[in-house]
């Protein structure tokens, strides 16, 4: 990152933090007169976590050289730590100095980006390609930017595109396998795929997004190794001193930190439980970064809750500062490496105890989180060696339940455009979880059940398009295969009531929409493998008392799935348990609450005794 030295990039690579920083501040003080020695010695800083000190330093060239180059970097660093106007100002002088630069021009589109502006950079960048259709910077950041978009084929089209001009990057590598899966081009990623490829271009890439590797591989000590070498290059705030004790007679101090406080599948899981918390003994804040996502589910929270505080428009650094003039006992995070997050921010401690749940199913690779919420199925006593935080286990599921959510009225099959004597088998789960080898197993079950159906949810016909074409290639009949299209909140839980059983994904598995299925009746068929995203439908289905419907392996996942079918009284006993919801441990809201509290309560008397 804007180091010129092979000498520094080498002592960062090997983690030897001192003495590049060291290295740097000696060639500077040999050749001052050189712009390149100060970018690197601010580069190496940045990359050491000493932010403010790389900034500085890139002040003080900026006055000695007043270059195009020093101003674009030192935008990036204002955008990265959410200083957005800082980081406009700086770009505007570098296009002046340069005007028409396309490193400026990425660069611009990196700061709409992190605003949340994608529409904007999607169009700056276009104007990019326009001029230099081979720009790597651009295509890289247009297939990120279209992804966010929900623009599939779009991002596709430029990851493909950046592959073939470096087929021998690995990161273009990664985002290619990656918005393959997105699109559900599956016989583009069949040809493609090398997992000992994958696995050795994430150990190659300074910078990963570990998120994407939870799709991909059933490894969670794999997946802790990228977290942290995530947490290494991105975690780099520098940390709060040790806060003071509180004063004995007040509430614990809770706050969520989240950027989807909306209409978004953690809202529609956590709403409840953030209005039930029990007021006497806690003080709940909600810590909002979004940006422009305001809607009916937010005016209900801060309505509902003790304190909701916007910091999107916030920096780090000053966001940090509000919490620490909140005086948090216990923030809780509740994005991990998801996308929009600013897991940096809890990550720099600015409460008393940090804690990880709910967002992101793995560990966040820093020990700077005390804690991770689990359960005795996801973070089982045996899997804490795939975590740097410590495991909390919540007793039965660690993911909560909204029970006010309600299904519309369900139509009628014909309706949705289904055969009314067919066994639905509804797959409703986002396309990027779906591989060739969960493929492969719904067409044998379909090749075998010609009376079963499978009814697919995608973003897009084309994205449905591509899937079906990747089952019937397999040998199943495309006459099985029904489009379930995106519909609002009720009507689609209401599809779970029409359908017959519903089909969880592999390595990475239902979690809100395992909670839909048995929330409105409908039977779901799991595959539990090692790491925490794979395990999640089966621990819904403990705490459902549904045990039954949890396989280990492909064979025995194909098997179920083929004895339900052929099981319609099997069907309906699991319909009639699930249809007293209301009794079972995964929708018992008041008692999750309790059983929450009594975690926070426990880790603060830990606390206040060490």
């Amino acid at each position: 990152m804007w180091i010129q030295s092979k000498k520094l990039s080498a002592m960062l690579e090997k983690g030897n933090s001192k003495g590049a920083i060291l290295e740097a501040k000696l060639l500077l003080a040999k050749n001052s007169a050189a712009m390149a020695t100060w970018s690197d010695l601010a580069g190496v800083l940045w990359q050491t976590g000493q932010h403010e000190a790389a900034i500085s330093c890139l002040d003080q060239a900026i006055m000695k050289f007043d270059h195009y180059l020093l101003f674009n970097i030192r935008a990036f660093m204002h955008s990265f730590v959410g200083e957005h106007g800082k980081s406009v100002a700086d770009l505007d002088a570098a296009e002046q100095r340069s005007p028409g630069s396309e490193l400026i021009r990425c660069n611009r589109a990196v700061a709409l980006m992190a605003q949340g502006k994608n529409a904007e950079a999607k169009a700056l960048l276009e104007i990019v390609i326009k001029n230099n259709a081979a720009s790597v910077p651009a295509l890289e950041n247009l297939a990120i930017v279209c992804l966010r978009l929900d623009l599939f084929d779009e991002a596709l089209e430029h990851g493909r595109r950046w592959h073939s001009l470096q087929p021998q990057s690995a990161a273009a590598y990664i985002q290619y396998v990656y918005l393959l899966q997105s699109a559900g081009e599956l016989g583009e990623l069949s040809q493609v795929w090398n997992e000992q490829r994958l696995r050795q271009a994430y150990d190659n890439c300074r910078t990963v997004q570990s998120f994407m590797a939870l799709s991909q591989l059933d490894d969670p000590l794999f997946h802790r190794h990228l977290a942290q070498k995530q947490a290494a290059s991105s975690l780099t705030l520098p940390s709060i001193p040790v806060l003071g004790k509180p004063t004995e007679s007040r509430r614990v101090r809770i706050a969520y930190w989240s950027n989807d406080f909306y209409q978004h599948a953690t809202l529609a899981l956590l709403g409840e439980v953030l209005e039930m918390h029990n007021r006497e003994r806690f003080e709940i804040f909600c810590l909002s970064y979004a940006r422009d996502k305001s809607d009916s589910a937010t005016d209900n929270l801060r309505r509902n809750v003790e304190h909701f505080h916007d910091m999107g428009d916030l920096s780090d650094k000053l966001a940090l500062e509000e919490i620490v003039a909140l005086d948090i006992d216990i923030l809780v995070d509740l994005k991990g490496y998801t996308s929009g997050s600013r897991v940096s921010v809890p990550a720099a401690r600015p409460a008393r105890i940090v804690v990880s749940w709910l967002g992101y199913p793995g560990t966040i690779g820093s020990t700077n989180f005390d804690y991770v919420l689990g359960d005795p199925f996801v973070t089982p006593a045996s899997s804490q060696q795939y975590y740097d935080e410590a495991i909390w286990q919540l007793p039965n599921c660690y993911q909560p339940n909204d029970r006010r959510r309600r299904a519309a009225e369900p139509k009628a099959r014909t309706q949705y455009g289904l055969p009314v004597d067919s066994v639905v088998l509804a797959a409703f789960n986002a396309t990027y979880k779906i591989t060739p080898t969960i493929v492969s197993t719904w067409a044998n079950v379909l090749k075998k059940h010609p009376d079963a159906c499978l009814w697919l949810y995608a973003r897009t016909e084309r994205i449905f398009g591509n899937i079906k074409s990747e089952i019937t290639a397999c040998g199943a009949a495309a006459e099985q295969v029904f489009y379930a299209p995106p519909l609002p909140g009720g009507a689609h839980l209401a599809r779970y009531q029409v359908a017959d059983m519903a089909l969880d994904c592999f390595p990475y598995g239902a979690h809100t929409t395992g909670s839909d299925a048995l929330r409105n009746g409908c039977p779901l068929v799991a595959i539990a493998g090692e790491s925490f995203a794979s395990r999640v439908s089966a621990s819904l289905l403990h705490a459902a008392r549904l045990e039954e419907l949890i396989t280990y392996d492909f064979d025995t996942y194909e098997t179920l799935i083929g004895a339900l079918i052929r099981d319609k009284a099997r069907r309906q006993r699991i319909k009639e348990h699930l249809a007293g919801w209301s009794k079972l441990p995964l929708f018992d809201t008041p008692r999750f609450v309790s059983d929450l509290e009594a975690a926070y309560a426990e880790m603060w008397r830990i606390h206040v005794g060490s």
